[in-house]
């Protein structure tokens, strides 16, 4: 019976510390979205390489820090975030990815960065009004940023220096939970 008691007093003091790294996170979630939303990339870099984690939130959206980035044309973030890990598919709560949302504000150059760099694209995937980036982006008269790829390498070079630059590496990361 002490045996129980004290496994049980274990199992509360283990879910009252996890309660704490849960807050602990929260805070650094909104740190982290807050970041990205000012466009703040040191501060983004160093929350990264504190809490690796933070790669796979998400925000009360359903917004990943990479389809945020691609929203607000933060180009580097984002990118940044597809180096690192982060899914480029991810969709938010209307179905929007990064690339979606970047096509449907019209931020060219954040396209052509994910078009040229993320080649795990998904171009079967569609938001709630049945669109797929390909749409958004030849509704935005984008469309010849579809399928180019020559200056992959050029930013692969950059976004590897930056992550290089604020100790981030992308094998350092922990795998992504559902």
């Amino acid at each position: 019976m002490v045996f129980i008691k004290k496994q049980a007093v274990g199992i509360l003091l283990l879910m009252a510390i996890f309660s704490l790294a849960q807050a602990a996170t929260a805070l650094e979630q909104d740190r982290f979205f807050r970041a990205i939303e000012a466009g703040k990339f040191p501060i983004f870099a160093n929350l990264i390489k504190e809490h690796p984690v933070l790669i796979y939130a998400t925000n009360g959206q359903g917004q990943t820090g990479f389809i945020l980035a691609a929203k607000l044309a933060h180009e580097k973030m984002a990118l940044m975030l597809a180096y690192l890990g982060a899914d480029v598919n991810a969709q938010d709560n209307q179905g929007n990815t990064g690339l979606m949302l970047a096509a449907e504000q019209s931020h060219t150059n954040t396209v052509k960065g994910i078009i040229c760099y993320c080649a795990r694209l998904d171009d079967a995937l569609t938001n709630n009004q049945g669109k797929t980036a390909a749409m958004l982006i030849q509704e935005q008269d984008m469309a010849d940023y579809i399928g180019r790829h020559r200056y992959q390498n050029k930013m692969k070079r950059g976004i590897e220096q930056q992550a290089l630059h604020y100790g981030l590496a992308a094998n350092n990361l922990p795998p992504q939970h559902n």
